[in-house]
Parts: C-alpha cells; sequence; structure tokens
C-alpha cells in the first residue's frame, strides 16, 4: 500500500519579539518618517515551503489561520484530518539550510588537473 503525503494546510508560529518598522506621516505638507517598534506578530507556514508574517491577532483571524489547520492529502487535495504530524516550520528551515548548502559550494575548479 502506498504512503500518504498528508501535511496540515499551514502552522501558525506566535514570536515574541519586536521590530523596528518605519512608519511615515504627514507634518506640514510632506511625509516624515518615523521609527516604530511593533510587536513581530505570527509567523504563518504552508506546505509547498514558504511562510508569511502576519502583525495582529486580527489579521490573523481575517485570515482564517486562528483555527486548526485541516490535514491535507498533498496528492488529492482531500482534507484527511485536523491534528498535525510534523511541523511546517522545520519543513521550510531544511529547505532553506539545503538551499544555503547547494550554493556554498562556488570555488573554481582547474580543468587541467
Amino acid at each position: 500500500m502506498q504512503q500518504q503525503n498528508v501535511k496540515p494546510r499551514y502552522e501558525v508560529e506566535a514570536v515574541d519579539d519586536t521590530v523596528t518598522e518605519t512608519h511615515f506621516r504627514r507634518e506640514d505638507g510632506r511625509n516624515v518618517e518615523h521609527k516604530v517598534e511593533v510587536p513581530y506578530g505570527y509567523n504563518v507556514y504552508f506546505p509547498a515551503g514558504h511562510s508569511i508574517r502576519v502583525r495582529t491577532d486580527e489579521e490573523l483571524e481575517r485570515l482564517g489561520f486562528n483555527k486548526p489547520a485541516e490535514l491535507v492529502n498533498e496528492e488529492t487535495g482531500e482534507v484527511v484530518g485536523t491534528t498535525a504530524e510534523t511541523t511546517l516550520k522545520r519543513n521550510v528551515q531544511h529547505r532553506a539550510a539545503a538551499s544555503k548548502r547547494r550554493k556554498a559550494h562556488t570555488t573554481g575548479v582547474d580543468a587541467q588537473q
């Protein structure tokens, strides 16, 4: 029997950190830059290996990532459950590390050797 390729539709990770963002305000008819410390928010990971940052709880809810993720058979698209066995974050990190390893070998080769 063939093993199914089942993954969660998404995975949410809360990040307890702050980031500095550049915000613009209109002052005296000009746009003036202001640096503002804001909470980081959440990382949302997807099975294809990409991720997004979601800044607020309200945005997380609007996008529908505040609910438990469904498990989906990647080959058929069929929903098969609602609990995750593996983490998508690990998949994204693994792909990024593998990409760095492939790019790391950039030394020249002497064809005369």
